[in-house]
């Protein structure tokens, strides 16, 4: 088992993708069609690995300034992705969320590092007809 010291180094490459999956997820049901589930499962995935690795970045760097965020990632990362009750199926609409939640987190994550959000967020700006 690898130290969160030993893989708390991030790379601007692995935070830009992270970002853009961030991006993407959280563009579903505004103004894209939702994904496939096959494609909301692999983007929660890719989500999951890159808020893992986040997370212990954050630990590793600055662990007392923010301990509800790591309270929320330990609590949120690395679960399965089947869902806890057996009489609630997965569905397509279910990943779709799951994968917005751990966007939401991943995004928050970034923040900690210092990455400075994006400057438009699509996901706020439902509704507005000023374009």
């Amino acid at each position: 088992m690898t130290s969160a010291r030993a893989t708390a180094t991030t790379t601007p490459t692995q935070r830009e993708e992270a970002r853009a999956l961030v991006a993407q997820a959280l563009s579903w049901g505004n103004r894209a069609e939702l994904p496939t589930a096959e494609d909301a499962t692999a983007t929660w995935a890719s989500l999951n690995s890159y808020g893992e690795h986040f997370r212990d970045a954050v630990r590793a760097r600055m662990p007392a300034a923010v301990p509800h965020l790591l309270m929320e990632a330990d609590g949120r990362l690395g679960r399965p992705l089947a869902p806890a009750l057996p009489n609630h199926p997965l569905t397509r609409k279910t990943v779709v969320h799951r994968a917005q939640n751990l966007a939401r987190l991943v995004q928050a994550l970034l923040t900690a590092l210092g990455d400075a959000p994006p400057t438009t967020d699509e996901h706020t700006t439902e509704g507005n007809t000023d374009k």
